[in-house]
């Protein structure tokens, strides 16, 4: 089995933007370089080191902490310079909005797969899943159990501080618990129900479309794999107000949605009515944009293996480690 990210220097990203910062701006725009840490919580110190509140910061997406990682953040206010142990801020320019996912146009990976014994195969497509790292440890089990209004089960689940000890000073207010989950946090086990359903319909598609393909396990179901490449079509990112265009699509919704005895009416969560999802559509295929590979090398970290090192660009919101599941 290959391995990735054996080191954070194993697995590089860097954003790339949609953007030109200006000489003036509402919003100081910065990149920030971190390893050994998630978005999160590096902006969260940050925060604390000029005294903004955390409100203020933005940022495109959380980038991984097995990593190191290059993205665009942006700040209400003026910020400077500054080199922490782990991460840096580097002042790029200003604007009048701030830094969002519309902000980019992807991102550039720098990846090395190690522990293989040849070279990988090119592609220049992926299946557009969203891949094991959307789920988190709890994340869609938390999500399922908020849509489900089992507000017990979900509150039970949070492993955070401040919902823990809401619970131990208000035994049975579980929605008063989840509350205490902050905004984007709690945003992520929702969007962790609409990824995994995406999922789910996407590969149980493939399977009607094409008679080869191969699977991949993972912690919540398959992804399914075209041996070769199908047509585009773009598959709902479900919410409550979803309107099918494709009714293929829409069956294999219906049959998931039933054996997880869910409605879309489900999606609407009055108790926490901030949380109630939006809904989108997400392209089936996804583009590799610039693959190359280095040389096949002796792997120093694992005896008698190989190694290799490849670059290439995707979209915003592909995975890059969909692309490492596809060559290999």
């Amino acid at each position: 089995m290959y391995k990735i990210k054996q080191i954070p220097e194993d697995f590089i990203v860097e954003e790339i933007p949609l953007f030109e910062p200006k000489e003036k701006g509402e919003f100081t725009y910065f990149i920030l370089e971190k390893k050994g840490y998630d978005t999160e919580k590096v902006i969260k110190k940050i925060s604390e080191h000029f005294k903004i509140q955390r409100k203020k910061f933005n940022y495109a997406g959380s980038k991984d902490r097995h990593a190191i990682t290059k993205q665009y953040c942006s700040v209400r206010g003026k910020i400077r310079n500054f080199d922490f142990e782990d991460f840096k801020i580097k002042i790029i320019g200003y604007g009048n909005e701030p830094i969002s996912l519309g902000s980019l146009k992807g991102n550039k990976f720098t990846i090395t797969v190690r522990s293989i014994k040849e070279k990988p195969k090119p592609t220049n497509f992926i299946i557009n899943y969203f891949d094991e790292q959307r789920f988190g440890k709890n994340n869609l089990e938390i999500g399922l159990s908020i849509i489900k209004k089992d507000f017990r089960n979900a509150a039970e689940l949070i492993d955070l501080p401040d919902a823990k000890f809401h619970l131990t000073q208000n035994k049975n207010d579980f929605i008063g618990a989840i509350k205490k989950v902050p905004f984007r946090i709690m945003n992520m086990y929702i969007h962790a129900v609409q990824s995994w359903l995406w999922n789910e319909t996407s590969a149980e598609y493939i399977k009607q479309k094409t008679k080869k393909f191969s699977e991949i396990k993972y912690n919540h179901g398959k992804f399914i794999f075209p041996v070769k490449k199908i047509t585009n079509i773009e598959i709902p990112l479900i919410s409550f107000d979803t309107e099918f265009e494709n009714k293929e699509i829409e069956e294999i919704y219906k049959k998931i949605m039933e054996k997880q005895k869910l409605s879309l009416r489900d999606f609407i969560i009055r108790q926490i009515p901030d949380i109630t999802p939006l809904g989108g559509e997400r392209n089936l295929i996804a583009e590799v944009r610039e693959l190359s590979f280095g040389k096949l090398e002796n792997d120093e970290l694992n005896i008698g293996k190989k190694k290799i090192t490849l670059a290439f660009e995707l979209g915003k919101g592909s995975y890059a480690t969909i692309v490492i599941k596809t060559i290999l």
